[in-house]
């Protein structure tokens, strides 16, 4: 009788332990996943990113400023359910619910999570122009040319970059919604601009100091000039005079990597004379070579130059 109660007892003794243990694992699990639902509430990108597994290097996160300024981003949740390392919740954003189911590994504290985050491709333009996400900028080396690939809650997010005031920007928008599917696709954002009014004129005056340069070429062959004898010709020097058949009209396409082309010119007439072995000639040509661009740089000015030009 003595040997069956104490049997009876140290079976207790187990069975209440491992309940112990269980419950402690439970709330540790469930500990984990509060903590990390708190950051993605609370706009903080940095922190909840660190809970979850590794990353790819060739992604950004999301800064927590642009978090925090977007629109129908997560903002709350409840727990429904937590067993063995899994944790069932539902997400709020707005009037927009959907449930997710996160694994915690119980050793590391690690969250395996495949609902919250989706790459977003940002493309911008200029090439060279810091992009931004409602309005912050991205940290320097998170667009190494005029894409990058950020991680990204949901929410909507306006993407623009900061070009200056010789450029307008047309800006984006990508839209990631808490009760997208998950076999939705990578979520995407364009940006595109254009010279602005005092671009334009700024890129005027550089083409006709290039333009008063090339007329004033007195040797035919100035390697940056669009008006430039045909290979062979034997000028004498000093002898060559040029005259421009029309007045050139601008049209300047949007950027493509940061370039501005002048889709207008591309065939302006020239009326030259030069003089080979003291004989004067005279011939008609046009523009020899390719278009005009403007080309924006890392310091919000622009370049115009001639391409082709050597």
């Amino acid at each position: 009788m003595k040997l069956r109660n104490a049997v009876a007892v140290g079976l207790a003794v187990a069975l209440t332990g491992l309940t112990v243990a269980c419950t402690t694992g439970e709330k540790s699990v469930r500990q984990v996943v509060e903590t990390y639902l708190d950051a993605v509430v609370g706009g903080r990108a940095s922190e909840a990113i660190r809970l979850i597994q590794s990353t790819p290097d060739t992604m950004s996160v999301i800064p927590d400023e642009a978090l925090q300024k977007a629109a129908g981003r997560i903002d709350g949740y409840t727990i429904d359910d937590v067993q063995s390392g899994t944790v069932e919740v539902t997400l709020r954003a707005g009037e927009l619910t959907d449930s997710a189911s996160l694994h915690v590994d119980v050793d590391t504290k690690i969250i395996t999570d495949a609902y919250l985050w989706r790459p977003m491709t940002v493309m911008t333009e200029p090439a060279g122009a810091a992009p931004t996400i409602n309005g912050v900028t991205l940290p320097e080396g998170d667009s190494p040319s005029r894409s990058a690939v950020v991680l990204t809650l949901p929410g909507v997010y306006d993407i623009a970059s900061r070009a200056g005031p010789l450029v307008e920007v047309a800006p984006g928008r990508s839209i990631f919604k808490v009760n997208d599917p998950l076999v939705a696709p990578s979520a995407s954002a364009s940006v595109t601009a254009t010279l602005s009014a005092e671009g334009e004129a700024e890129a005027q005056r550089q083409f006709d100091a290039l333009l008063k340069r090339c007329l004033a070429d007195r040797t035919g062959h100035d390697p940056a000039c669009p008006n430039q004898l045909y290979d062979g010709t034997n000028a004498d020097p000093d002898s060559v005079r040029w005259e421009l058949g029309s007045e050139i009209e601008h049209t300047w396409a949007e950027a493509v990597d940061g370039q501005f082309v002048d889709q207008a010119v591309s065939a302006a007439p020239f009326t030259v004379s030069w003089t080979e072995g003291g004989q004067r000639r005279t011939s008609r040509m046009d523009w020899r070579l390719g278009a005009v661009v403007a080309t924006y740089e890392s310091d919000q000015s622009i370049t115009v130059s001639v391409l082709g030009a050597r």
